[in-house]
Protein backbone atom coordinates (compact mmCIF):
# COMPACT_ATOMS: atom_id res chain seq x y z
CA UNK A 1 0.00 0.00 0.00
CA UNK A 2 1.46 2.95 -1.07
CA UNK A 3 1.11 5.55 2.18
CA UNK A 4 2.55 8.67 0.15
CA UNK A 5 -0.87 9.10 -1.29
CA UNK A 6 -1.92 9.93 2.52
CA UNK A 7 1.12 12.63 3.02
CA UNK A 8 0.46 15.40 5.56
CA UNK A 9 -3.20 13.54 6.46
CA UNK A 10 -3.99 12.55 9.98
CA UNK A 11 -4.43 9.21 11.09
CA UNK A 12 -5.32 7.15 14.34
CA UNK A 13 -2.84 4.63 15.41
CA UNK A 14 -4.00 1.77 17.38
CA UNK A 15 -0.87 1.03 19.86
CA UNK A 16 -0.40 -1.53 22.60
CA UNK A 17 -2.44 -0.57 25.91
CA UNK A 18 -0.09 1.40 28.27
CA UNK A 19 2.03 2.33 25.56
CA UNK A 20 0.57 5.36 24.21
CA UNK A 21 3.13 7.85 26.12
CA UNK A 22 6.05 5.39 24.26
CA UNK A 23 4.77 5.42 21.26
CA UNK A 24 4.19 9.00 20.65
CA UNK A 25 7.51 9.86 21.60
CA UNK A 26 9.04 6.98 19.27
CA UNK A 27 6.78 9.05 16.52
CA UNK A 28 8.41 12.39 17.16
CA UNK A 29 11.85 11.10 17.54
CA UNK A 30 11.01 9.25 14.06
CA UNK A 31 9.69 12.69 13.19
CA UNK A 32 6.35 12.79 12.78
CA UNK A 33 3.82 15.12 14.24
CA UNK A 34 1.95 13.16 17.19
CA UNK A 35 -0.86 14.20 19.21
CA UNK A 36 -2.05 12.14 22.41
CA UNK A 37 -4.64 14.04 24.18
CA UNK A 38 -4.87 13.90 27.38
CA UNK A 39 -7.00 15.28 30.05
CA UNK A 40 -8.55 14.59 33.89
CA UNK A 41 -11.07 12.33 32.00
CA UNK A 42 -14.56 11.40 33.91
CA UNK A 43 -14.51 7.22 32.81
CA UNK A 44 -17.34 4.94 32.52
CA UNK A 45 -17.32 1.86 35.00
CA UNK A 46 -19.11 -0.21 32.46
CA UNK A 47 -16.54 0.03 29.97
CA UNK A 48 -13.62 -2.50 30.37
CA UNK A 49 -10.92 -0.57 28.13
CA UNK A 50 -12.07 2.70 29.81
CA UNK A 51 -11.48 1.01 33.51
CA UNK A 52 -8.24 -0.39 32.60
CA UNK A 53 -7.02 3.37 31.72
CA UNK A 54 -8.32 5.02 35.08
CA UNK A 55 -6.25 7.93 36.22
CA UNK A 56 -4.05 7.86 33.34
CA UNK A 57 -5.83 10.64 31.76
CA UNK A 58 -6.65 9.61 28.17
CA UNK A 59 -9.25 11.03 26.14
CA UNK A 60 -8.74 8.07 23.66
CA UNK A 61 -7.12 4.94 25.60
CA UNK A 62 -5.38 2.93 23.13
CA UNK A 63 -4.86 5.38 20.18
CA UNK A 64 -2.75 8.30 19.33
CA UNK A 65 -2.89 10.21 16.42
CA UNK A 66 -0.12 10.85 13.50
CA UNK A 67 0.06 13.28 10.53
CA UNK A 68 1.69 10.68 7.93
CA UNK A 69 5.06 12.49 6.26
CA UNK A 70 6.70 11.54 2.84
CA UNK A 71 10.04 12.90 4.20
CA UNK A 72 9.63 10.54 7.29
CA UNK A 73 11.83 7.53 5.96
CA UNK A 74 10.57 4.86 8.77
CA UNK A 75 7.43 3.81 8.82
CA UNK A 76 4.61 4.43 11.42
CA UNK A 77 4.17 0.40 11.53
CA UNK A 78 7.64 -0.32 12.86
CA UNK A 79 7.22 1.81 15.81
CA UNK A 80 7.64 -0.61 19.04
CA UNK A 81 3.99 -0.57 20.52
CA UNK A 82 2.06 0.28 17.54
CA UNK A 83 -0.58 -2.25 16.32
CA UNK A 84 -2.30 -0.50 13.04
CA UNK A 85 -3.30 2.65 11.29
CA UNK A 86 -6.92 2.35 11.93
CA UNK A 87 -8.95 1.81 8.64
CA UNK A 88 -12.13 0.51 6.98
CA UNK A 89 -11.42 -2.98 4.85
CA UNK A 90 -7.53 -3.06 4.77
CA UNK A 91 -7.06 0.76 3.84
CA UNK A 92 -6.28 4.08 6.67
CA UNK A 93 -9.01 5.88 6.86
CA UNK A 94 -7.87 9.60 7.42
CA UNK A 95 -9.02 12.03 10.13
CA UNK A 96 -10.14 15.36 8.95
CA UNK A 97 -8.38 18.26 10.17
CA UNK A 98 -11.49 19.62 11.76
CA UNK A 99 -11.64 16.96 14.36
CA UNK A 100 -8.07 17.22 15.35
CA UNK A 101 -8.75 20.65 15.19
CA UNK A 102 -11.37 20.99 17.29
CA UNK A 103 -10.21 18.38 20.00
CA UNK A 104 -7.27 20.22 19.99
CA UNK A 105 -9.11 23.95 21.02
CA UNK A 106 -11.06 21.74 23.51
CA UNK A 107 -8.11 21.38 25.13
CA UNK A 108 -6.64 24.33 24.88
CA UNK A 109 -9.50 26.49 26.47
CA UNK A 110 -11.54 26.18 28.74
CA UNK A 111 -12.68 23.21 31.42
CA UNK A 112 -10.84 19.89 30.65
CA UNK A 113 -12.88 17.63 28.17
CA UNK A 114 -13.74 14.27 29.69
CA UNK A 115 -14.48 10.96 27.55
CA UNK A 116 -17.83 10.39 26.02
CA UNK A 117 -19.77 7.95 25.05
CA UNK A 118 -19.32 8.44 20.98
CA UNK A 119 -22.90 10.20 19.53
CA UNK A 120 -22.83 9.23 15.85
CA UNK A 121 -26.45 10.57 15.78
CA UNK A 122 -28.33 14.23 17.36
CA UNK A 123 -28.58 17.83 16.49
CA UNK A 124 -25.07 19.44 15.29
CA UNK A 125 -23.99 22.91 16.57
CA UNK A 126 -21.37 25.14 16.39
CA UNK A 127 -20.44 27.28 19.73
CA UNK A 128 -20.89 31.14 18.48
CA UNK A 129 -19.31 32.70 21.44
CA UNK A 130 -17.39 32.47 24.53
CA UNK A 131 -14.16 30.22 24.82
CA UNK A 132 -15.05 27.18 22.33
CA UNK A 133 -16.00 29.88 19.72
CA UNK A 134 -16.37 28.11 15.79
CA UNK A 135 -15.90 24.15 17.57
CA UNK A 136 -18.55 22.06 16.18
CA UNK A 137 -20.03 19.01 17.68
CA UNK A 138 -23.30 17.82 18.75
CA UNK A 139 -25.50 19.39 22.09
CA UNK A 140 -26.14 17.01 25.13
CA UNK A 141 -27.29 17.70 28.14
CA UNK A 142 -25.77 15.57 31.43
CA UNK A 143 -26.96 16.43 34.86
CA UNK A 144 -28.66 19.57 34.07
CA UNK A 145 -25.00 20.69 32.16
CA UNK A 146 -25.28 21.41 28.44
CA UNK A 147 -21.62 19.69 26.59
CA UNK A 148 -20.19 20.08 23.80
CA UNK A 149 -19.51 16.30 22.53
CA UNK A 150 -16.75 16.37 19.82
CA UNK A 151 -16.01 12.84 17.74
CA UNK A 152 -13.61 11.08 16.27
CA UNK A 153 -15.86 9.25 13.64
CA UNK A 154 -13.31 6.71 12.48
CA UNK A 155 -13.25 6.10 16.12
CA UNK A 156 -15.88 5.95 17.33
CA UNK A 157 -15.21 7.97 20.43
CA UNK A 158 -15.56 11.37 21.64
CA UNK A 159 -14.91 14.12 24.09
CA UNK A 160 -17.13 16.11 25.63
CA UNK A 161 -16.92 19.71 27.71
CA UNK A 162 -19.54 22.00 29.29
CA UNK A 163 -20.24 24.46 27.25
CA UNK A 164 -23.43 27.34 28.17
CA UNK A 165 -26.14 26.38 26.13
CA UNK A 166 -26.33 30.44 24.89
CA UNK A 167 -23.11 29.79 23.14
CA UNK A 168 -24.97 27.50 21.07
CA UNK A 169 -26.25 27.67 17.32
CA UNK A 170 -27.44 25.08 15.75
CA UNK A 171 -25.22 23.73 12.86
CA UNK A 172 -28.42 23.95 10.38
CA UNK A 173 -28.86 27.54 11.08
CA UNK A 174 -25.06 28.80 10.71
CA UNK A 175 -25.56 28.65 7.10
CA UNK A 176 -27.73 31.55 7.88
CA UNK A 177 -25.86 33.47 9.74
CA UNK A 178 -22.82 33.57 7.38
CA UNK A 179 -24.97 34.62 4.13
CA UNK A 180 -27.19 36.90 5.50
CA UNK A 181 -30.50 37.15 3.32
CA UNK A 182 -30.15 40.37 1.23
CA UNK A 183 -33.55 40.73 -0.22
Amino acid sequence: MNLYAFDGRWFALQVRCGWEQRCAQALHNKGYEEFLPTSRAERFPNRERVRAHQGSGLLFPGYLFCRLRRDVTSPVVTTPGVIRIVGFGGAPAPISDAEISNIKSLLDLGRPPAAHPYIGVGQKVRIITGPFRDIEGYLVKVKNEHRLVVSVHVLQRSVAAEVDSTWVISYSNTDKMACPDRS
